[in-house]
């Protein structure tokens, strides 16, 4: 039983190790963030078109930090790959922030919020560029649904968007963690959320 004890115990620190690492990334991926400020659209144009990271990645990424699950190595590995992506795009290298400095009594809550202020600007500066046609890599409509997605995801982190496709009609058709399904549709560049009787409902952009 004394064996098993220890093994549990064990167990149980590597996760509260593993968890403050985690919290750790994410601070230090902030201020990354913070620095590249409005050159941050870059990247996210890139961590799209190359596809290298699933959705799911990209929201824990950009969008909703504080719900990954912090134990979890992939997680943590998201937000080191995403200063790395910084780093390589726009040639900024990440703060160096001695671990002393860290405030343990800040929720991730208050990182996610302060996330999402310069991601939402970047994504809306994004889909506006899009509707002008002034991004050539999103006349791909399933790159601009992942946009939209991630949009939707900074904008209620609540109900983040766990699933994205481009079904044949050319509808961008996103699933939230919530259930919920909302149907987005590009008429003449101009992007409309549609209604539930499969006509233009609401203009993106006054969704900003």
């Amino acid at each position: 039983m004394k064996f098993l004890y220890v093994i549990t115990m064990s167990i149980a620190l590597v996760n509260v190790l593993v968890a403050d690492r985690y919290y750790q990334e994410v601070v230090k991926t902030n201020e990354h963030i913070k620095i590249v400020g409005v050159q941050l659209w870059v990247v996210i144009r890139f961590l799209i078109c190359l596809g290298r990271y699933t959705f799911e990645e990209m929201v824990i990424m950009l969008t909703v930090p504080e719900l990954a699950v912090r134990n979890s190595l992939r997680d943590i590995n998201c937000q080191i790959d995403m200063r790395t992506e910084i780093k390589g795009l726009v040639g900024i290298r990440a703060p160096l922030i001695n671990k002393d400095n860290f405030d343990w009594s800040v929720d991730l809550s208050f990182y996610g919020n302060k996330r999402r202020e310069i991601t939402l600007r970047a994504i809306k500066h994004l889909i506006r560029g899009q509707q002008r046609g002034e991004i050539a890599e999103f006349k791909n409509f399933s790159h601009t649904c992942y946009l939209i997605a991630l949009f939707r995801s900074a904008k209620f982190p609540d109900s983040y968007v766990t699933s994205v496709n481009v079904d044949t009609d050319e509808n961008c058709c996103i699933e939230t963690i919530n259930m919920t399904k909302t149907v987005y549709k590009s008429f003449g560049g101009i992007i409309w959320q549609m209604g539930e009787n499969k006509s233009p409902k609401e203009p993106i952009a006054d969704q900003f």
